[in-house]
C-alpha cells in the first residue's frame, strides 16, 4: 500500500514539475526585470567635482572616464550626436544616447568566476542624462540617468545577434556638508544585464570619480597656462623655496609641466594625466611633474569653470590669447605621453 502511495506522488509531482516548465518555455527570462535594488552610500568630495568626473559627453571624455574608473569588462559607445549638450550656462549638463557592451576579453571563465553574472545579454542601448538641478528647499542636487531604450533597426555590434538587456537606473547626489558626498542609487535590471548596469561596482569606485576630475583639471592646466621661463631663467634656485640647487637628490632641478618654474625635487610632485588620443581611440597616460603653486591653483579652480571652458572650446571658440602658445612645452610632455598606451579605452567603472 505504501509503495503504491509513492508511485502515485511521484507521478504527480513529475507532471505538476512538467506543466510549469511546459508553461515557462516561452517566456524570456532576459526581459524580467528584477526587483528594484536601493544602495546608499558616503564618500569625500564636492557635488561639483563628483559631477564633473561623471559629465561625458563626447568619445573622447567617455575614454577618459573610463580609464580613470578603470573596467576593462565592459566597453561604451555614443551611437549619435548628444541630445543635450553642455553650455557656457549649464556645462555639466550632457543627454547622450549609448550602446553599452560586455567586451571582448569577457569570456565563460569569468562568467564562472563570479566576475559577470550571465554571459546570455552581452549588450544594451540606452539614454544617459547628467546634471544639476536644484530641488524645491533650495539645496543643489547632482543626478544621473540610465535607461534603456529600443532603437528600430538597430542590431547591435555583435555578429551573432546579441541579446539586448534592459538597464534602469536613477543615481542621486547630495552634499550634506563640505567634503562630504551621499549617494542614492535606485534601480532594476533584467537578469542578464546586472553586469551591464554595473552599479554595484560602481558604488565601490565613486571617490575615482573625484579624483577623475582633479585630473582633468590638471589636464586643463596644462592646456591654459602660460610659460614664466623668463623669472627664474637667470637665476639658480628653486621658485618655491628659494633655495638653491645642488648635488643632493632632494635639491636636483626640476621642472613644472605646466607653467615651466625650475623647482627642486623636494618642492616637486608627480600625477599621473591621461589623454584621449582621437584618431587612435586610446588612451595615453604619462607621470607628470608639478610645482606647489600649479597643484595648488588646480585645487581652487572651481570644476564648473572648467567644464564651462571645455564647453566653450567644443563650439569652437578660441577661449585663450592667441598671441601666447596654448602649451607651454607641448613636445616635453606629448612625446612622454606616447610611450605609454592605456588599453582601457571605452570601458567604465572600477580600477
Amino acid at each position: 500500500m505504501y509503495r503504491e502511495r509513492r508511485a502515485r506522488w511521484r507521478l504527480g509531482s513529475k507532471r505538476k514539475l512538467g506543466s510549469r516548465l511546459a508553461a515557462n518555455e516561452d517566456v524570456d527570462d532576459s526581459a524580467k526585470l528584477l526587483p528594484a535594488t536601493l544602495m546608499v552610500g558616503t564618500f569625500p568630495g564636492d557635488l561639483e567635482s563628483v559631477m564633473f568626473g561623471v559629465q561625458s559627453s563626447t568619445e573622447d571624455a567617455t575614454r577618459l572616464r573610463a580609464s580613470y574608473l578603470g573596467d576593462n569588462l565592459v566597453d561604451e559607445k555614443l551611437l549619435a550626436a548628444p541630445l543635450a549638450s553642455p553650455s557656457f550656462e549649464d556645462p555639466l549638463r550632457s543627454c547622450t544616447l549609448r550602446w553599452r557592451g560586455l567586451r571582448s576579453g569577457a569570456t565563460a571563465a569569468k562568467v564562472a568566476s563570479g566576475q559577470i553574472f550571465s554571459s546570455r545579454a552581452m549588450e544594451t542601448v540606452y539614454i544617459e542624462s547628467t546634471g544639476i538641478t536644484e530641488v524645491g528647499t533650495g539645496e543643489r542636487i547632482g543626478y544621473e540617468l540610465l535607461q534603456s531604450v529600443e532603437v528600430p533597426g538597430f542590431g547591435g555590434f555583435g555578429k551573432n545577434g546579441r541579446l539586448q538587456a534592459i538597464i534602469s537606473y536613477c543615481y542621486v547626489y547630495r552634499q550634506p556638508s563640505p567634503d562630504v558626498m551621499e549617494v542614492f542609487m535606485l534601480g532594476s535590471t533584467s537578469r542578464d544585464g546586472v553586469m551591464l548596469g554595473g552599479a554595484l561596482a560602481k558604488m565601490h569606485s565613486m571617490q575615482r570619480l573625484v579624483l577623475s576630475a582633479e585630473r582633468k583639471k590638471l589636464a586643463w592646466l596644462l592646456n591654459s597656462s602660460k610659460p614664466t621661463l623668463a623669472s627664474t631663467k637667470a637665476g639658480g634656485c628653486c621658485a618655491e623655496c628659494f633655495r638653491s640647487f645642488g648635488r643632493w637628490p632632494h635639491r636636483a632641478e626640476r621642472q613644472c609641466s605646466a607653467c615651466d618654474e625650475r623647482v627642486c625635487a623636494s618642492c616637486t610632485a608627480y600625477r599621473q594625466i591621461r589623454f584621449a588620443l582621437p584618431f587612435r581611440r586610446k588612451v595615453t597616460r604619462s607621470k607628470l611633474a608639478f610645482c606647489g603653486r600649479c597643484l595648488q591653483r588646480a585645487e581652487e579652480t572651481s570644476p564648473v569653470i572648467v567644464a564651462a571652458y571645455e564647453a566653450i572650446e567644443d563650439l569652437g571658440f578660441d577661449t585663450f590669447d592667441s598671441s601666447q602658445p596654448p602649451l607651454s612645452h607641448p613636445s616635453k610632455w606629448s612625446s612622454q605621453c606616447a610611450d605609454v598606451e592605456d588599453d582601457l579605452a571605452m570601458t567604465i567603472l572600477g580600477d
